[in-house]
């Protein structure tokens, strides 16, 4: 043990993905499981090799507790693409010698205590000394939990295509409505308003780009500009898309939506509590689940980026020749390894970036994955405080 320390956790975050697993969706792990991998506690007791931790601090671990560390992916700070396969904080059999034995499942952050190779851990850049309360204390905790999992999975490719499409700019020679300076601001679409679409639009919102919130729920249009999108669209209107492409034509289109888009967004586009009121809104067409990226793509400017970030188990249909002629690439993007993470962390203190959230106790666990699991229409995080483990 004398590269691990042992902290007690304050509080674990429901992350959707937890659902996909005990559903045996990914088909990765065993049972019994644990869930949780948006852990965050304090340090209790410390390894002597764990030097960058001392009692005291405050810590957390996200998705991962171990990989090779000797692969190109490890050696690039990506160990959540180990090429000798990472290690999930929970439901996976370690492998790697660095978390305990070796081929015995990880056990998650439902608990009140956990134990962990520093290498796979973050500092926080706070103490419990900084707020004048407990209860304020342990608000702040409950915030930022979710920066563990939500926020490094929206902060690295918002980071990373942000980038790519401003490099690309610099590199176009001939002026034209596709070949922008790269200090006009690159246009960015949300598509999904849940705990992950609400991280990804309040990071966007600090980073100098154009946000676009698209949803198939007109109700989430005021949340969501409350939160920092400057535009929004609602994805269940054929003609609300088409007329993204006429007036905007987006740069990327984050995804973090984890399914295909369903029968039930399928409905006719109209306001809770309201209905069309123009020719246009009763003959609008509905993009059908096959048909969404297709649309989509036609909303795309060109030299673009379509990131899935959703953990989807079905397969996506798309058109190739929507993506060839315009020339859109289409990437997954996976958290993040352990030095982003520590960024993502950082940068979100820094910006004051926060989920809103939910206080939990463990007894409402298994109403909140019933409500996940039939689509959660909050954009609210919902965090299980630790002390209510018996």
């Amino acid at each position: 043990f004398f590269f691990f320390f042992f902290f007690s956790l304050f509080a674990n975050q429901i992350c959707h993905t937890d659902l996909h697993f005990i559903a045996h969706d990914v088909g990765q792990h065993s049972y019994p499981l644990v869930p949780g991998h948006e852990i965050i506690g304090v340090v209790t007791k410390v390894g002597s090799k764990a030097t960058d931790f001392k009692i005291g601090d405050i810590v957390g671990v996200g998705c991962m507790v171990e990989s090779c560390l000797s692969c190109s992916a490890c050696a690039n700070d990506e160990e959540q693409y180990c090429k000798n396969t990472p290690t999930w904080t929970y439901g996976a059999d370690t492998r790697h010698s660095l978390h305990g034995k070796n081929q015995v499942q990880t056990i998650g952050g439902y608990s009140d205590k956990f134990v962990v190779d520093h290498r796979f851990a973050v500092k926080f850049p706070f103490a419990k000394e900084d707020f004048e309360s407990e209860g304020e204390f342990n608000e702040v905790l409950a915030k930022c939990a979710p920066l563990l999992c939500a926020g490094i999975t929206m902060y690295s490719p918002c980071k990373k295509y942000i980038d790519v499409v401003k490099k690309v700019r610099d590199t176009q020679s001939l002026p034209s409505p596709q070949s922008l300076p790269s200090e006009t601001p690159v246009k960015v679409g949300v598509r999904g308003l849940g705990g992950l679409g609400q991280m990804g639009i309040k990071i966007l919102s600090t980073m100098n780009v154009e946000v676009f919130a698209i949803s198939h729920s007109p109700n989430k249009e005021e949340e969501a500009k409350r939160i920092g999108a400057n535009h929004f669209v609602l994805s269940s209107s054929v003609t609300a898309m088409n007329k993204l492409k006429r007036d905007h034509a987006l740069d990327i289109i984050l995804d973090t939506v984890g399914a295909l888009p369903s029968e039930e967004d399928a409905s006719p586009s109209t306001p809770e509590g309201g209905s069309p009121t123009s020719r246009e809104d009763k003959r609008d067409k509905t993009p059908s689940p096959q048909e969404f990226y297709d649309v989509a793509a036609d909303a795309l400017a060109t030299h673009v980026h379509y990131v899935l970030i959703g953990l989807n188990t079905k397969p996506v249909a798309i058109t190739g020749t929507k993506f060839i002629w315009n020339d859109i690439s289409l990437h997954g993007s996976l958290i993040g390894g352990v030095k982003q993470t520590k960024e993502t962390v950082d940068f979100c203190w820094k910006h004051k970036i926060f989920p809103d959230v939910n206080i939990i106790s463990v007894r409402d666990i298994p109403n909140v994955l019933q409500l996940l699991e039939k689509g959660n229409d909050s954009t609210k995080r919902y965090v299980i405080d630790a002390s209510t483990f018996e």
